[in-house]
């Protein structure tokens, strides 16, 4: 399977700061926060039809974010 469908309750890590990268996201639907760092500073809010974890995957290193 290319792509599979996956729902998270509110307040959720989906992935953090310095995991591995092996899947890109993309919202159906909601909101995803992008915290970085100790004091977890936000650095995006995104919604529907964006995408995050891309970048890790394309430069083969851990996610950034």
């Amino acid at each position: 399977m290319l792509a599979n469908e996956v729902t998270y309750k509110a307040n959720t890590n989906i992935v953090c700061e310095g995991d591995s990268a092996d899947y890109f996201y993309i919202i159906k639907s909601g909101r995803v926060e992008i915290k970085q760092g100790f004091n977890q500073s936000r650095l995006a809010i995104l919604f529907e039809g964006d995408v995050f974890g891309q970048m890790a995957i394309l430069n083969d290193s851990n996610r950034t974010a």
